[in-house]
């Protein structure tokens, strides 16, 4: 019944982070909000839009479907141990080194994934149960725990030491070192008192841990890169860096309104101060569509690294409007520490061609 869940997750995670790479790149093919028409082949926003819908759709579902599981195993558990029968070992309990090689097939990396397998659907239940520890041990989202020393950094490692060829004695003292010296840094981002928003937090860490990955990649073996997709994979699962992200698309005025009442709701702002968004959105807006323009006329095709360095640059606007709106807005107590602790980040894409508005039509999705 756990069948598929939790790889189910990690699939929609991944399609959803391409689809938005390709709403994104193509927003950079008319640059500057041309409206001249896409070239043959590229993707439509709108039909870009509604395969989004549903892979969010879907991962819902699937969450809740997984939530609804693990309350059936709660009860067998009980059951079990209520009736004498050997008590079952608790998701949670295992470490990333009894996992590293049944995730490799659970999500496919190897190419042999089996998603019938009862071992292969347990491993997949202790993976976000290990997940969801490591979060409450060191305070942090669920969604940001993957960024501590104890979660990416240590199931890379665990990877390597089970893969084919497997890591070295050498290569292992080498990885915890890195480990080390990262945990050091996690620590000292976290408490830097000149980082005062989370946003800057959240970009000083990923680019921590786009260096920590590097750094690994670095160690590596001809053989054992050629076998890394586990390293590509969860490096599109960090792509959104943590915390909730707002998307939308249209003309450039439903966009600004779209972005507007989201700001506003998610600042706490009243209605004279939603009126005041209006420049800083403008000038963050502008900032956005530039630094991905800027980044994609800098960067090889083959730069397997651009839609990050893009999308850190945009949060990087989204955090320059954060300072200019503390700096030129009264705001309450309650409100300036909403601006602090805003962790929400944006994608927008200006559609090429304005169509009418369509009153019968829905808003954009946007999560909470």
């Amino acid at each position: 019944m756990l069948k598929g869940i939790l790889a189910g997750l990690v699939a929609g995670a991944l399609a959803t982070a391409c689809v938005l790479k390709a709403m994104a790149m193509h927003q950079g093919e008319r640059a500057g909000g041309k409206t001249e028409a896409p070239a043959a082949g590229a993707p439509d926003p709108a039909e870009l839009r509604t395969t989004v819908d549903g892979l969010k759709a879907g991962n819902e579902a699937l969450r809740k479907s997984l939530e609804a599981r693990k309350t059936e195993l709660a009860s067998i558990e009980k059951k079990e141990e209520g009736g004498g029968k050997k008590k079952r070992k608790k998701a949670g309990e295992k470490t990333w080194k009894e996992l590293a090689p049944l995730l490799a097939k659970a999500f496919g990396m190897n190419g042999e994934g089996d998603r019938d397998n009862k071992e292969l659907q347990a491993a997949q239940i202790d993976f976000m149960a290990l997940i969801a520890r490591i979060a409450k041990q060191r305070g942090v989202a669920l969604d940001e725990a993957m960024t501590v020393p104890e979660g990416l950094p240590a199931l890379l490692r665990a990877m390597l030491e089970s893969g084919d060829p497997p890591a070295t004695p050498e290569q292992l003292a080498e990885i915890d070192a890195l480990i080390a010296k990262y945990g050091k840094d996690w620590e000292g981002i976290r408490g830097d008192q000149s980082l005062t928003s989370k946003l800057e937090k959240k970009v000083a860490i990923s680019e921590l841990a786009d260096g920590y990955m590097q750094s690994v990649l670095d160690t590596m073996s001809d053989a054992q890169k050629a076998g890394s997709k586990s390293f590509e994979m969860f490096g599109m699962m960090s792509e959104g860096m943590g915390g909730n992200s707002h998307y939308t698309n249209g003309t450039r005025e439903s966009v600004t309104s779209n972005l507007t009442d989201a700001w506003a709701k998610a600042l706490k702002f009243d209605e004279s101060q939603k009126a005041q968004l209006a420049p800083y959105l403008d000038a963050y807006m502008k900032d956005y569509q530039a630094a991905q323009e800027r980044i994609q006329s800098e960067s090889q095709p083959d730069d397997r690294s651009v839609w990050k360095k893009i999308q850190r640059e945009q949060v990087k606007a989204q955090i320059r409007a954060q300072q200019a709106m503390a700096a030129g807005l009264s705001l309450s107590p309650a409100q300036q520490k909403a601006l602090r602790d805003w962790g929400t980040t944006y994608q927008f894409w200006i559609d090429a061609s304005p169509q009418p508005a369509d009153p019968d039509e829905p808003p954009p999705p946007m999560e909470k």
